[in-house]
């Protein structure tokens, strides 16, 4: 059995007597909706409804678990530790492993393979998820000494891993995008990310007043004849701003990336700024996009 190590996942551990009603608060999604068989995922905003990261949680015996990218786990322990106010609630980093495994591989450590995207299965103390988006991909947690036996397949499989969560539009937040965009902009309401009957939370008012009066902006996939940008790096139209990349991954031609652009702007001839040849070609996604303001 071989597996490919994520190591830009961080698992942090929430627990407390008031963990999940805590947890109901920071997230753009209905925590209540958070058992041993399913994870839930959405953006952890700010006050004014901008993302700060996108995270996973998961129900596992230890506790309520949150996966976060790498990038952005110390600003999240900062975040949430500003937030405790009365709540009885702890976090602490774990020495979980998070690893990419085959689906023939992951039937041999559940006694059943989860189908849906969000969907778990668990044997002890190891957690198998059916990883968001259209394409079929299970990503282990397990205690770190239990991977650590297993074939690591390498960097190589890494890289092919964000490559497929570009393709399938899932968004990411790095410290360039921190605070870039209202969850609606990264399709969070088009992939389960946002439930906008789960009651208050923050950054709840912008969100909902971003539902009735539309985003300018939503995130598309493109490719490119060149080197994948840094995430962050701006979107242009004749020279003038009309977005920002989201996350980005080689391609055989180039690279594949995603990218939060104006809807008016979707047609016009658009470009990387400051790269020269990066003509911009819209590509197809697993979902439906809207492409007007609504």
């Amino acid at each position: 059995m071989k597996v490919t190590r994520l190591e830009s996942f961080v698992p942090l551990l929430i627990q407390g007597a008031d963990a999940r009603t805590f947890m109901q608060g920071q997230l753009s999604y209905d925590v209540r909706k958070l058992t041993p068989l399913r994870a839930v995922w959405g953006g952890h905003c700010t006050g004014q409804g901008r993302v700060q990261l996108v995270m996973t949680l998961l129900e596992r015996e230890e506790g309520i678990v949150a996966l976060c990218d790498v990038s952005s786990a110390k600003e999240l322990l900062a975040s949430l530790r500003a937030r405790i106010f009365s709540s009885k609630v702890s976090f602490e980093l774990l020495p979980l492993a998070i690893a990419a495994v085959p689906g023939g591989d992951a039937l041999g450590l559940v006694n059943r393979l989860p189908q849906a995207p969000g969907e778990c299965a668990g044997s002890g103390a190891v957690t198998v998820l059916r990883w968001w988006g259209a394409e079929q991909r299970f990503l282990l947690i397990a205690p770190e000494a239990q991977l650590q036996a297993l074939p690591d397949e390498g960097g190589l499989q890494a890289l092919a891993w964000r490559a497929s969560d570009v393709m399938d539009g899932l968004p990411r937040i790095f410290p360039e995008t921190e605070r870039a965009f209202v969850p609606q902009m990264l399709n969070l309401d088009l992939l389960e990310g946002i439930s906008y009957d789960k009651g208050c939370y923050t950054g709840q008012e912008v969100v909902a007043r971003a539902r009735r009066g539309g985003v300018p902006r939503r995130m598309f996939r493109f490719s490119a004849n060149c080197a994948a940008p840094r995430p962050g790096r701006p979107v242009v139209h004749n020279d003038a701003e009309v977005g920002l990349v989201v996350d980005a991954a080689p391609s055989l031609s180039g690279c594949t990336l995603l990218a939060v652009v104006d809807l008016t702007e979707l047609s016009a001839g658009l470009s990387l700024h400051g790269i020269v040849g990066s003509d911009l070609t819209l590509a197809t996604l697993p979902y439906d996009v809207p492409r007007e303001r609504r």
